[in-house]
């Protein structure tokens, strides 16, 4: 009970605010000198209600950088750290540290519904499971991280973990665009979406999926992921069509690449025969 307590804690107060910003890209104002209230991080440095107009920059023929430089530092966190879950919490926290010192961080990276549309928009799908809309965004959707993400990783290795992290996180992106340009179509305001909760909705599944393979108890993750769909639901604050979307796709993950253990000679050996073993073997 304790632990349905915590993980249904932690994924609601992640959820709230995944979807806050105050204004989408063409309505935001220009720089104001105005003093910041003193309870936003840093002294008001992570400037949201201020969130800066910028004109519109010209894409290069090496935006494709972003590629190799996401890709260099999951390798730096993950050499640091020793574990993908630790690697992922580091990266998540220092991507919230670069929001609060320079806010067009956060403007270049928030989900909205010209991703991909937009030349140049592509890291969005990505760059948006990394920034947070506040400290308790932040660690809430962190500390879930760290409660279940250790869980799975043990069973998964680390190169499964990891594909399955940023499939939950890109289809829970996916997800979430589609349910923005639906919204869009039915004239309903245009909420951008940040927050790893997609990620971690995609990482409780697959724990979920593989108690469920093995026979082993999992109705207190069934109920922690019935609980905060529902809160979800109840809430404009809170992109529960991007959550649904990490959920199936860690599921998917979890159900075609997951461990699946076979006993041999009456318990004696053990294999992992997932039912895709590519690229992992």
């Amino acid at each position: 009970f304790c632990f349905v307590f915590l993980l249904f804690f932690c994924l609601v107060v992640g959820q709230r605010g995944r979807r806050r910003r105050p204004q989408p890209r063409h309505q935001r104002r220009p720089p104001t000198r105005t003093a910041r209230p003193s309870w936003e991080p840093f002294g008001g440095v992570y400037a949201r209600d201020w969130a800066m107009r910028r004109p519109a920059k010209q894409v290069t023929a090496k935006y494709w950088l972003w590629i190799p430089a996401f890709v260099v530092a999951l390798a730096v966190a993950y050499a640091s750290t020793g574990t993908w879950t630790d690697a992922l919490i580091a990266l998540n926290v220092l991507s919230f540290l670069v929001q609060c010192y320079y806010p067009a961080w956060e403007d270049e990276g928030v989900l909205l519904s010209d991703t991909l549309k937009t030349p140049g928009s592509s890291h969005r799908l990505f760059l948006s499971a990394f920034l947070h809309a506040g400290w308790y965004h932040l660690g809430a959707n962190m500390f879930g991280l760290w409660q279940i993400g250790r869980l799975v990783e043990r069973p998964f290795g680390p190169g499964r973990f990891l594909m399955l992290y940023l499939a939950s996180a890109l289809g829970s992106a996916a997800a979430s665009l589609w349910g923005k340009r639906f919204a869009a179509s039915r004239g309903r305001e245009e909420l951008p979406t940040v927050g790893a909760s997609g990620g971690v909705f995609g990482v409780m599944v697959a724990l979920l999926v593989f108690r469920w393979r093995h026979g082993l108890p999992f109705q207190e993750l069934w109920l922690a992921f019935v609980l905060n769909v529902a809160v979800g639901a109840l809430s404009s604050s809170v992109d529960n069509v991007g959550h649904l979307g990490g959920a199936a796709s860690g599921a998917l993950v979890a159900l075609l690449w997951g461990p699946r253990y076979v006993f041999l000679l009456g318990g004696v050996l053990v294999r992992d025969v997932p039912l895709i073993r590519w690229p992992f073997v």
